[in-house]
């Protein structure tokens, strides 16, 4: 992707669940873009790619419905995925902090008055399901850390980018809830999908430190 070396790991079970991780070394001055571009989340639509074709793919709406502390925000994000199947869509709690850096998002479930590590304002309404969606599980993580010198991208790494390195790291455990998922698709996601929105999230960040993204600016 561009002057970044990238690792994409992933896994594919039954019923469309999908475990992924993907890891690229980045200059250290990239690292506030990047933050930028996660948290605003009403603008995930306008860099996101979406596909017609081989199949219909992307993300249709995504919008805050919560932001009620420091870098915490819930996140309602309606997808869009091929006929016959209903749209589908995910209800995230993001972000926390730690000795590194995490943006940690999590599926919110309906009773969420009982999961310890989702902190919600008393009498926050989760929306409902939109008509003709499925809701779906989506969790995962994107970790900023020192990049260890024996990480198998370090070398290349080091030879295209300039100063200190960060590993970005992102990993995700994705249930479509479905009961068969075409080959077609997991190929086209697997294969397609997850590099794309990857290089697009590196090349929209690289445009929030140039100065050149004007509705991040905003």
């Amino acid at each position: 992707h561009g002057s970044y070396e990238t690792s994409i790991y992933y896994k594919i079970e039954s019923g469309g669940r999908l475990t992924c991780r993907i890891e690229t070394p980045i200059p250290k001055d990239m690292l506030v873009p990047i933050l930028s571009v996660l948290n605003e989340s009403s603008l995930y639509p306008t860099w996101i790619p979406s596909w017609t074709r081989p199949v219909r793919l992307g993300v249709r709406n995504s919008k805050q419905v919560l932001n009620h502390r420091k870098g915490h925000q819930v996140i309602h994000i309606q997808c869009d995925v091929p006929w016959p199947m209903a749209s589908r869509e995910v209800l995230m709690d993001d972000i926390e902090e730690t000795g590194c850096i995490i943006a940690k998002m999590q599926t919110i479930e309906e009773q969420h008055g009982d999961q310890d590590s989702i902190l919600l304002p008393d009498g926050f309404v989760l929306p409902t399901p939109e008509k003709g969606s499925e809701r779906v599980d989506f969790d995962g993580s994107i970790l900023f850390r020192a990049c260890p010198t024996d990480h198998p991208l370090y070398e290349a790494s080091r030879k295209k980018l300039s100063g200190d390195l960060i590993l970005l790291q992102y990993t995700m455990y994705f249930d479509a809830k479905m009961a068969a998922v075409p080959h077609s698709v997991i190929n086209f996601v697997t294969r397609v999908v997850i590099g794309m929105i990857w290089s697009m999230l590196l090349k929209v960040a690289e445009e929030v430190k140039s100065g050149a993204s004007e509705d991040h600016a905003k």
